[in-house]
């Protein structure tokens, strides 16, 4: 389908034919283009997210679900803002860490831990009565634009941890999300 356009003072018609669909039809005088528009550095290009009322129990280090979430950069230049927000417990007094993954490569991740070298550490000495709501998030440049996988994984020594639940019992219970957005480069 051809766009007709009457130009001004010259008195001629001329015609254009689009390009791909969302491009935008410039004119530099004398030329019509159709290109793809360009997005300032900073822009938000998309967002993947999940949110949990599950009440899950991990008593060992385990990849929790189903905080995995898949993303496809549209670009090299793209950083992703991997966020989690978290209701934790725990059943006795305990430290609990998240080793955020990118695939298989650990993010952040601390070093020289006697325990464990976590990427996050949302509570310390939480204990059976206590529930409490954690935010945390990270930018990563995963310099790629095939899809990518945030995984988190938890790690506690010997004792349990709860999430979207209290540690005692049941009488509170949360939620938890994790995101991820993808910002142009």
């Amino acid at each position: 389908m051809a766009l007709t356009t009457v130009q001004s003072g010259m008195g001629g018609i001329g015609a254009v034919t689009p390009g791909t669909s969302g491009n935008v039809l410039t004119s530099n005088g004398t030329a019509w283009t159709s290109s793809a528009p360009t997005l300032p550095a900073g822009t938000v290009k998309q967002v993947v997210s999940v949110t949990s009322t599950s009440q899950a129990t991990y008593t060992r280090a385990t990849y929790m679900t189903p905080w995995s979430l898949t993303i496809t950069p549209s670009s090299t230049s793209s950083r992703i803002i991997v966020q989690l927000n978290m209701s934790v417990s725990a059943n006795t007094a305990s430290v609990i860490g998240i080793i955020v993954y990118r695939d298989a490569t650990a993010l952040q991740q601390g070093t020289g831990g006697s325990v464990t070298n976590a990427t996050w550490i949302p509570a310390m000495n939480i204990a059976g009565g206590d529930l409490i709501q954690a935010t945390w998030f990270l930018v990563d440049s995963p310099a790629t634009t095939s899809p990518v996988t945030y995984s988190f994984m938890c790690a506690i020594k010997a004792n349990t941890k709860y999430v979207n639940r209290r540690g005692a019992d049941v009488s509170f219970v949360g939620s938890s999300m994790d995101m991820l957005t993808e910002i142009a480069g």
